[in-house]
């Protein structure tokens, strides 16, 4: 779909999707996650909501400012709000190490070498008292939105919504998972796979300055690490909180060293690979993609780890193993193939033309 511009402005709009929201759904939930989109949308639920459920999945990979702004942004939640805080072992993705591929947050034998403690919250949820338990958790699968979703909506039984401070003019991935499977007849709200729960989108719409016009002028309460970045005179489109040593947020490593001394040290000692980061520039080490052999570059992995990139380069219809995309993704530590880039196809680049 084109982008269709309104006589509206984004903030009038947000008010009247979450208007929509409050009419036609029985329960609320926001995601946060302490960047400033999550903050923004909270504040802007707040403005029309009550009985808000807020809830947080901590991957113990937060800077120490993000987990303390965190911290004091649920322990100023008004008496109706209903807060989680999850803090459960969960196996993750590790871009950051060929040898330690993938790394469990919260990991019950790592915890002298945890990152940060587990907050002492009423509100907090760990395996001891798990609530996700009888809804089928395990560290190993990635379910945990869909297990909370239907925790909150009685397993269906009441229409939950779940507002997500997604912003499609991040990236077009974000643009498509707003507006490919439209429900209500709206396009900024998308069915999750939990029965009767739906994602809400309510700023997809506004830009940058968006935001940190409605965050400044509504003095609203922000993430710290936004003026360590700002000051440090890092790119409007790095300057990002995230969480977790996945394929993206990897880009973002060698600044932690200087933003947060104290937390990159944390890391170094939770997580292979951290340091090496620091001393590799992508950018060069990509350029030299079409002078790597494939062959040679696998015998650099693990065993393990070759095993699974060539079981997935031989199931794929796609992959070639002499394609250059492929040993750009592999020297990028993309031992999953998941962003093999390529040119977008003719009909592709129709499609979204207008956008």
């Amino acid at each position: 779909m084109s982008k269709i511009y309104l006589l509206q402005n984004v903030y009038e709009a947000a008010i009247e999707r979450l208007e929509f929201v409050r009419d036609n759904f029985d329960r609320v939930i926001v995601a946060f996650s302490g960047g400033k989109d999550s903050t923004l949308t909270l504040a802007l639920a707040f403005e029309v909501l009550d009985g808000l459920t807020v809830y947080f999945w901590d991957k113990e990979s937060n800077l120490l400012t993000t987990r303390d702004f965190i911290l004091d942004t649920f322990d100023a939640l008004p008496a109706g709000a209903t807060p989680y805080w999850f803090c459960l072992p969960y196996k993750m993705r590790n871009a950051l190490s060929v040898y330690e591929p993938y790394w469990t947050c919260w990991n019950p034998d790592a915890r002298e070498r945890w990152i940060y403690p587990i907050p002492d919250r009423r509100y907090v949820y760990t395996r001891k008292n798990n609530i996700l338990e009888e809804h089928g958790y395990t560290p190993e699968r990635h379910n945990l939105y869909r297990l909370f979703a239907e925790l909150v909506s009685e397993r269906g039984r009441y229409r939950t919504a779940i507002l997500v401070g997604l912003r499609a003019d991040e990236s077009l991935n974000r643009f498509r998972a707003v507006t490919k499977n439209p429900q209500f007849g709206h396009g900024w709200i998308a069915q999750t796979d939990a029965p009767n729960c739906y994602n809400v989108y309510p700023i997809y719409d506004w830009s940058f300055g968006d935001v940190w016009v409605y965050i400044n002028c509504n003095r609203i309460p922000y993430n710290p690490v936004y003026d360590l970045m700002w000051q440090r005179g890092l790119l409007k489109r790095n300057i990002r909180i995230s969480q977790s040593f996945c394929d993206v947020s990897k880009q973002g490593i060698p600044i932690l060293r200087e933003l947060e001394p104290e937390s990159f040290e944390r890391f170094l000692q939770r997580v292979d690979g951290v340091n090496s980061m620091t001393h590799v520039d992508l950018g060069e080490v990509l350029k030299a993609a079409a002078g790597v052999d494939y062959d040679f570059l696998l015998q650099l992995y693990p065993e393990n780890v070759r095993e699974q990139i060539q079981s997935r380069v031989e199931r794929s219809q796609v992959l070639e193993p002499d394609d250059p995309n492929v040993i750009r993704a592999l020297l990028n530590n993309d031992i999953r193939l998941k962003r093999v880039n390529r040119a977008p196809r003719a009909d592709l680049k129709e499609r979204w033309k207008d956008l």
